[in-house]
């Protein structure tokens, strides 16, 4: 049985690899693989990755609440505290962005696999 499998894994390595080559040796060609119908293995592959952007999404999307509760505890009393105000929004835009992108992210690539 060990003997039956590793040919087919041999054979699956190789073709991998001929892939790769092809790649390396096309890979600046641009339209080479338009039309084909041909897609490269690490391409066909990322869906597979799904909790990866799901856990991102979810650290971005609770560090969110910190800059939140920054902004709820400045006073603006000084032109220090205004700057701050907007360095917290601009933070607060950016991880509820990626936050919020990285969470639908890993529910399509969870859902399309």
């Amino acid at each position: 049985m060990n003997n039956k499998q590793e040919p087919d894994n041999r054979n699956n390595f190789e073709k991998q690899l001929e892939e790769l080559e092809e790649w390396q040796e096309n890979q600046y060609y641009p339209g080479h693989y338009i039309g084909t119908g041909r897609i490269i293995k690490f391409v066909k592959e990322l869906n597979k990755y799904w909790l990866a952007p799901l856990i991102i999404g979810v650290i971005c999307s609770s560090l969110v609440f910190v800059f939140i509760n920054n902004i709820l505890n400045l006073s603006l009393s000084s032109p220090e505290d205004t700057l701050e105000l907007i360095r917290n929004i601009i933070f607060l835009s950016f991880f509820l962005v990626v936050g919020i992108y990285g969470i639908k992210s890993g529910i399509q690539r969870y859902l399309n696999r």
